[in-house]
């Protein structure tokens, strides 16, 4: 099997300010700020290859949506790379990832509330110019999540946010990306589709 995906020694690091305890300490923070790098990835390597499905488990705060990130381009890496079908795409921008079929859900059950959840699906196709092949797209989401099939009408804030969840996974779906990075995929769908 060939790579997708091949992460090198990556690096991510955020600056912070330090917060002093206490009034006096706190006052001073603000006017002589501390600034701290705090690194959200230190080191991290691993290959993902073609037809793999593969999981990053870890308590809140451990990295994994901070990874997804610096794999699509959404969070610039400080060190280490990253190679999709074997071309390096480390810090490349979101949208020639995309481009590139490298596709992304992030956590939280996505959409435009003021449109409805066909809407919402025929605006992730926005690339797709033939409107046939949107509408098979689209049937192929409601094959996989009927529940949207029965709210296609309803605009997605009336959706619980198990359902915007399916319809974020089923928007990420419009361009049938070659891979699909899926943040938190299960949070808040029902046990029983």
């Amino acid at each position: 099997m060939k790579p997708a995906i091949q992460v090198k020694n990556l690096e991510k690091t955020f600056k912070t300010v330090k917060r002093g305890q206490g009034l006096a300490a706190a006052i001073k923070s603000l006017i002589q700020p501390t600034i701290i790098h705090k690194k959200a990835l230190k080191n991290v390597n691993f290959t993902i290859n073609e037809g793999e499905i593969v999981g990053f488990l870890g308590p809140n705060g451990a990295g994994k949506s901070t990874l997804l990130k610096a794999i699509m381009g959404l969070a610039p890496a400080a060190a280490g790379s990253v190679v999709y079908l074997g071309r390096n795409i480390t810090n490349r921008c979101p949208r020639a990832n995309l481009l590139d079929g490298l596709g992304y859900c992030p956590e939280g059950g996505q959409g435009f509330t003021v449109l409805t959840v066909v809407e919402n699906l025929k605006l992730a196709a926005y690339l797709v110019k033939d409107k046939n092949e949107i509408v098979k797209r689209i049937d192929a989401v409601f094959g996989l999540f009927p529940s949207l099939y029965e709210k296609r009408t309803l605009k997605v804030g009336f959706l619980s946010g198990g359902e915007r969840h399916m319809l974020a996974i089923g928007m990420g779906l419009m361009l049938q990306p070659k891979v699909l990075l899926l943040d938190e995929p299960f949070v808040g769908l029902a046990p029983i589709l």
